[in-house]
């Protein structure tokens, strides 16, 4: 039998170390040019984070929303946001229970709408729903209509917009559904509670990415 003597271990070469801290110190340096010119600039970084969430809550139609919210004294960003809610901006979108176009309006609700809305004998077909200003114009007339019903209360209103006021007034006249009448402590349906939820959420994102900086 050879007797062979144990190979020595080997001390990792300064220069592998040195080869790493240079390779480590090129990549922060990359990243840090990158997010320089990605978010540096005039520009702050939150202002950059606005602007991505611009893209996702898009004031679009905006000639339109700021004509019909002036018109019938409705915040813009509360009718953005309940466009957002309902279609995402699609004029074409239609629900299952055949709500049609940008804010959802069920044949039955243009029907109502067309008889109460002020100063306007247009006849209007199911078909014009898709039509964008036409869908905008009775979606922001029914915010009003629900709001003035409801005392200005918007979360009541809200939920009026989803589950129609029929519903909301029983809730209303429930105390274990409304202490005061006016404002609902329990939204019996769970869809409408949570699109509650999301168009106040959107309205207040609509406010904060929106205001004069």
């Amino acid at each position: 039998m050879i007797n062979r003597k144990p190979k020595r271990k080997r001390k990792k070469s300064g220069c592998a170390t040195l080869i790493l801290l240079v390779f480590f110190t090129a990549i922060v340096a990359l990243v840090t040019v990158l997010c320089f010119h990605i978010f540096g600039g005039n520009d702050s970084i939150n202002d950059k984070v606005n602007d991505i969430k611009k893209i996702q809550y898009p004031k679009k139609y905006s000639q339109i929303v700021e004509k019909y919210s002036d018109l019938y004294g409705v915040d813009d960003n509360l009718v953005y946001a309940v466009i957002r809610t309902e279609s995402h901006f699609k004029p074409d979108s239609e629900s299952g229970a055949g709500a049609k176009g940008l804010m959802q309006i069920t044949p039955e609700c243009f029907d109502f709408l067309q008889n109460n809305i002020p100063n306007d004998n247009t006849k209007y077909k199911e078909s014009d729903l898709y039509d964008p200003e036409v869908n905008i114009k009775f979606g922001t007339y029914f915010l009003s209509y629900l709001l003035d019903r409801y005392d200005n209360v918007e979360n009541t209103a809200v939920a009026a917009y989803n589950a129609g006021f029929g519903a909301v007034d029983n809730w209303l006249n429930d105390p274990e559904c409304s202490l005061d009448g006016k404002t609902l402590s329990v939204i019996v349906y769970p869809e409408t509670e949570n699109y509650v939820e999301k168009v106040e959420s959107a309205k207040k994102i609509y406010i904060e990415i929106y205001k004069e900086r």
